[in-house]
């Protein structure tokens, strides 16, 4: 089985080439999507060993995420694991997603980080309880963390995705048009790191994004199988 590592990155050079280090542990392949950054962030994750390609302005997550695919449909990966940036999941934490794909019954399996409430911050929690229950009912079975950037995508699948929507819009994308289609999604719980750091890199606009999210899903509701 060929895999590969996305990384969308955006102003990261502190932390991606410790998120590509980790993750060249487990699988050799790893691509950073640089978006535009006005920073360092290619040459510290060149620096790691990390494949980059460079966006000359900044697109958005989504944008980068469709790049990393496009770069892994192109080189034959039978799976795509895709990383935050930010350095907020642990690349230690790459088995478990790959484990549950290996069993050969989901074609997405999200780290799921909802099962400690403890650990996340007030307005994260809220904002993905809304995500759960919305995405959940669009996508037709329930996910237990709509918002994780930490997931394993089957390739196979990603081909049958027409992504059409815009930075953090395409990850619900993705799970909807996905569950409309009839593949399946499993969740596994992943730790994750909150800190001043890793708060200050995230680029989740908590009233913004999360509203571009909910329009996302009424908009679901008029697609078809074929969308």
């Amino acid at each position: 089985m060929k895999l590969c590592v996305v990384i969308p990155a955006y102003n990261a050079e502190d932390t991606v080439g410790d998120v590509v280090t980790g993750a060249k542990k487990y699988i050799h392949d790893v691509l950073v999507i640089d978006d535009g950054s006005k920073d360092n962030t290619s040459a510290a994750a060149e620096a790691a060993g990390a494949v980059v390609i460079r966006q000359s302005e900044n697109l958005g997550k989504g944008d980068a995420l469709k790049t990393g695919f496009r770069y892994a449909i192109e080189n034959n990966c039978d799976a795509v694991i895709t990383i935050d940036a930010d350095g907020q999941h642990y690349p230690d934490e790459m088995p478990k997603l790959i484990e549950k794909y290996e069993e050969g019954k989901h074609q997405i399996i999200v780290g799921s980080r909802m099962h400690d409430r403890s650990c996340m911050p007030k307005y994260r929690y809220r904002c993905n309880i809304v995500g759960v229950i919305l995405i959940s009912v669009a996508a037709r079975q329930y996910i237990a963390d709509t918002q994780s950037g930490y997931r394993l995508y089957d390739a196979g699948m990603l081909k049958n995705i027409n992504i059409q929507f815009p930075r953090f819009q395409t990850e619900s994308e993705i799970l909807i048009k996905a569950g409309k289609k009839g593949f399946k999604i499993a969740s596994v719980p992943i730790k994750a790191v909150y800190n001043d750091r890793t708060e200050t890199k995230s680029h989740f606009k908590r009233v913004a994004d999360t509203y571009n999210i909910s329009i996302l899903v009424l908009k679901s509701c008029l697609w078809s199988k074929r969308s």
